[in-house]
C-alpha cells in the first residue's frame, strides 16, 4: 500500500507538474502559500513569458515535495487530478458493481486494499480498453490503496 506523499515521490518532474495543473488556480495558490513558495520576479528588462511563474513554482513544489512531509497537499493534489477523471472513477466502479454519482460513492471502499494482483491487473486493463490512460487507472488504484500491477 502506498500512501499519498510516496505516490507524489514517485512521479516524475512532468507528471507531477501534470497533475498539478488540474488543481483550480485558488488551491494551487494556496500550496503555494502553504510551502512558502513565492514566483520570482522577471528582471525590469524582460516581459513575463505567459505560465512562466506557475511552472517555476511548480518545479519548487515538486522539490519541496520530495524531502518536506505534507501527507494533506499530496492527497489534495491527487483528489483534485482525479475529481477530474470521473468517468474513470465511475468506469471502474461499474466493472467492481459498486453504487456511485457519477463516480462518487458515500460507501466504504476500503475493498480495493483487499484486491490481488490479478484482479488489479484485470482492473487496469478494462480501463485501458475504454480508452483511459494506463497511468491515471495506475494513479487512481494505487490511491486508493490497491496493489499496483507489476507489468
Amino acid at each position: 500500500m502506498e500512501n499519498a506523499q510516496q505516490i507524489i515521490r514517485s512521479l516524475s518532474e512532468e507528471r507531477f507538474t501534470h497533475l498539478f495543473k488540474e488543481s483550480p488556480k485558488k488551491v494551487r495558490e494556496f500550496i503555494f502559500t502553504r510551502f512558502g513558495i513565492k514566483s520570482q520576479s522577471p528582471s525590469a528588462f524582460k516581459f513575463a513569458v505567459p505560465g512562466q511563474k506557475t511552472e517555476q513554482q511548480t518545479k519548487a513544489l515538486y522539490q519541496a515535495l520530495k524531502t518536506h512531509e505534507d501527507k494533506e497537499v499530496s492527497e489534495e493534489i491527487i483528489r483534485n487530478y482525479l475529481m477530474n477523471k470521473r468517468q474513470m472513477l465511475a468506469d471502474t466502479l461499474d466493472h467492481l458493481k459498486i453504487p456511485h454519482d457519477k463516480g462518487l460513492t458515500e460507501n466504504d471502499i476500503d475493498v480495493f486494499a483487499s484486491f490481488p494482483d490479478e484482479q488489479i491487473q484485470t482492473i487496469v486493463d478494462y480501463l485501458v480498453g475504454l480508452g483511459h490512460p494506463r497511468e491515471d487507472a495506475l494513479l487512481y488504484l494505487q490511491f486508493m490503496k490497491a496493489t499496483t500491477p507489476k507489468k
